[in-house]
């Protein structure tokens, strides 16, 4: 059987205002304070959320460090648009600005992926929401090679 992947955005707004209106507290509320629990220290700096939909854990992130400067990447612009509206509510668009861009994985957000034993030996997952996600992120960061095989 082939398999049909969900579309990758939600380019429509109906699509994102039902996403935005999904209580998604406890997975957000998690990943901040299992990322403050990794990075004790953390004092705050340049952060870049990719995949950030409408912003939720956007704020939250920057509520728990004020002296952070976050950057939301998404590819759709209606997810974006609400982030922007629930970042102005929340006073704090003179920390979080918001840019639309693709990241250049297929199908980043979602299931498997294989690791060799140098780079899962060097990467660290803070949660399971968006697991996937981490490690590309922290894989670019410490320049390990990503590739996707269709």
């Amino acid at each position: 059987m082939k398999r049909v992947l969900e579309p990758e955005l939600m380019d429509e707004r109906q699509q994102a205002e039902a996403y935005a209106a999904s209580d998604f507290t406890e997975p957000h509320d998690a990943f901040v304070r299992r990322f403050s629990e990794t990075f004790p220290g953390f004092p705050g700096g340049h952060v870049a959320d990719l995949c950030c939909g409408p912003a939720d854990p956007t704020i939250r992130f920057a509520r728990k460090y004020p002296n952070s400067y976050i950057v939301g990447y998404d590819g759709a612009e209606s997810m974006l648009a609400l982030g922007r509206k629930a970042v102005e509510s929340a006073g704090l668009a003179q920390r979080i600005s918001f840019k639309c861009q693709m990241l250049p994985i297929p199908d980043a957000p979602s299931g498997f992926r294989a690791y060799s034993r140098e780079a899962a030996m060097s990467l660290n997952v803070v949660t399971t929401f968006s697991y996937c996600m981490e490690t590309i992120i922290q894989a670019g960061k410490k320049r390990i090679a990503v590739t996707t095989v269709p």
